[in-house]
This record gives C-alpha cells, structure tokens and sequence, in this order.
C-alpha cells in the first residue's frame, strides 16, 4: 500500500509537469497481488512444503477475499509446522479469512491460538477487539488497550517483522541448498 500510494503520487505529479511521462514499473495494488499470487503458486508447484510460500499466500488470498482458498492453504502450515513462528502467523490469517466469511466464533478461536503462542502480541488482541467491537461488546473492545500501553511490540510481536518469516535456522536451511545446487552445477 505504502508503495501504491508513493506511485499514484509521483502520477500526480507527472501530470502537472507538461511533456512529462510517467510510466511507474509498480502496478495497481490488484495486478500485484496477482503476480504475487502467481509466483507464489509457482513455488508451492515447485515445492509444496514450502510453509512460507503458503503463509504469503494465504495473505494474498484473504486481501483478495479469497476466504476459502485462504484458509485451504493455511491447513497444511498447521499441519506441518513444529515451530510458533509459523503456527502464528497462520492463526492469524486463519481468523481473517474466518471473519470474512462471516464466522466470528472460528475467527475468534483462530485468533486465540495465536494470541497463546505470542501472549504479549499486539496483532492477535487487535483482531479479537475488532471482533468485539462488531459484535457491539465496546468494553472487550477495549481492554486491548491495557496490552498497549504496557508492551513494547515491536518485540514482542512477530507481526512487525512478517516480511521475514522464518523459522530460526531457515538461513541455515537455504544456505545448504544452495552450497548442493553449486556442487551439482559444477
């Protein structure tokens, strides 16, 4: 969105200079999402353990309100995660997709589960207010604010570092894989 919005600005702009052409290499938020979607099902094709493949994409999904293919990706991320890392983060799709379609109780139970692997998140108690708050609970609602104020979340929440999901030693991880593509390369 950030990016999106820096685009049609500079659009803005190029319009009010005469001659000016502007032609930004950055789409719409949609025709982004769909090559993000694309090359995200290029990989699960490629790969199909690949949990943060389907995490990333299960985002996409729900941003596009996708529910249902959402959620059928984030299945085999609870099944095949050991770690929090990524039972968190599919938790929390899991709950988006759930309240889009119109399912507070499974959204709310999604939420909670990730709420129980980060206890001081901020995200997962975000979603749970906005639950309450639809649900005209204000008071809930409300008491997020108390975890607000007394939690530095940027460390306590994975949330603020989603854009690099990994387990712990996935560097590791990639890191061996390319060392056996090189060896067989040669």
């Amino acid at each position: 969105p950030h990016t999106q919005a820096a685009v049609e600005e500079q659009e803005r702009n190029g319009a009010r200079v005469s001659g000016m052409v502007y032609t930004p290499a950055v789409k719409s938020a949609e025709d982004e999402r769909a090559k993000a979607r694309e090359a995200f099902r290029r990989a699960l094709a490629a790969e199909p353990a690949h949990l943060e493949a389907r995490l990333h994409l299960a985002q996409v999904l729900t941003a596009d309100k996708a529910y249902g293919e959402a959620v059928q990706e984030l299945g085999p991320v609870l099944a095949g995660s050991n770690g929090p890392w990524h039972r968190y983060f599919a938790y929390l799709f899991l709950g988006r997709a759930e309240a889009g379609r119109q399912r507070p109780a499974d959204a709310r139970a999604a939420f909670e589960q990730a709420s129980a692997l980060y206890p001081d998140a901020q995200a997962p108690r975000l979603a749970l207010s906005q639950l309450d708050l639809r649900a005209g609970d204000r008071e809930s609602a409300l008491r997020v604010f108390e975890l607000l104020l007394r939690v530095r979340q940027e460390q306590s929440d994975p949330w603020w570092r989603y854009d690099a999901v990994r387990e712990p030693d996935a560097e590791v991880v990639w890191l061996q894989r390319l060392h056996a593509a090189f060896q067989a390369s040669r």
